[in-house]
């Protein structure tokens, strides 16, 4: 959706590329320093992990998309604001099945 109505989105909310690749950025940095910032967690090897965080670690990866975090969508809507014809559109498309594969 965001590949097709990218430009739409822009141009509803105000937005120039420069302003949403910057943007994107700074999202992509605070998640980075959040990431190297966060303390420890402590962990007890001695006991049986619970059943409800095993779940919750195996499903999360899954539930979530890697394309649909916030670098994603800023990506996915400069490209395509970015794309002149149908055929930018298809190449753009092409690429992100090959990384969704």
């Amino acid at each position: 959706v965001l590949l097709v109505a990218g430009v739409v989105f822009m141009k509803l909310l105000h937005f120039s590329r420069g302003a949403l690749t910057i943007a994107g950025g700074l999202i992509l940095l605070i998640l980075a320093l959040n990431i190297v910032l966060s303390p420890a967690q402590k962990e007890d090897h001695g006991a049986a992990p619970d059943e409800a965080a095993l779940m919750s670690m195996a499903v999360y990866p899954l539930g979530i998309p890697m394309l649909l975090n916030p670098i994603g969508i800023v990506a996915l809507t400069v490209f395509s604001a970015e794309s002149q014809t149908l055929v930018d559109l298809a190449v753009i498309l092409g690429m992100l099945l090959v990384v969704a594969a």
